[in-house]
């Protein structure tokens, strides 16, 4: 834990080099973090999902895209499916929960993938050494994103947390790849693009699932 987040470089480079032995398996301690993160998720308590009626008079998009005189299949789909949601959002949210934790490492895969593509060109990089960087590099993200969710209440403090996030990981890909400054800015900012659009298709999938499984 003191190598994951003070010297990540550092832990990374020891376990590609072979010295392995001192080390937890990266997977074992991605799985870990992974785990404790939902846990602590769960101790905020359930949020209800409240669908608002739509006023027929209303000039909202929302408004108008139900109240056409002739609704498409997937207008009626979407809206039975709305109705179900605001008559049943336990299942909804445990939907959405049950999901979120299969796709959350679907982030493993992308994350070498985009780390492979940013280093075609470079001899003696395999994927491999990308997963292991992902690993560790996840790993305390999403380590320190279970302490800003349990430290939310203290005032300040969680915005000051999530800073870290960029900090740790310049030096996490400056030292494991042995980059200048202005290659690691450039990777990092293509890691937080590539992170963000995998963000959002993740969301999208995670909503479209959870309305598919509530019935109706």
């Amino acid at each position: 834990m003191p190598d994951l987040c003070l010297r990540p470089a550092r832990l990374t480079r020891t376990f590609l080099d072979g010295h392995r032995i001192s080390q937890v398996p990266p997977f074992r301690l991605f799985l870990v973090v992974v785990v404790l993160m939902f846990l602590v998720a769960g101790l905020g308590g359930h949020t209800n999902v409240v669908v608002q009626p739509v006023k027929a008079d209303s000039s909202s998009p929302i408004a108008r895209f139900f109240a056409v005189p002739r609704r498409s299949p997937f207008q009626v789909w979407l809206a039975a499916r709305m109705q179900a949601v605001a008559k049943n959002p336990e299942r909804f949210g445990t939907s959405l929960t049950t999901w979120a934790q299969r796709l959350v490492f679907l982030a493993l895969p992308i994350s070498a993938l985009l780390l492979g593509t940013m280093f075609f060109w470079r001899r003696g990089i395999y994927m491999f050494d990308h997963l292991i960087f992902s690993m560790h590099s996840l790993s305390f993200q999403g380590m320190l994103l279970t302490i800003s969710m349990l430290a939310m209440n203290l005032n300040g403090l969680f915005g000051w947390l999530l800073l870290i996030a960029p900090v740790h990981l310049f030096a996490h890909l400056k030292g494991t790849y042995a980059l200048g400054v202005f290659g690691t800015l450039v990777r990092m900012v293509v890691l937080f693009l590539g992170s963000l659009i995998g963000l959002i298709f993740a969301l999208s999938c995670l909503v479209v699932i959870g309305l598919f499984e509530v019935a109706p």
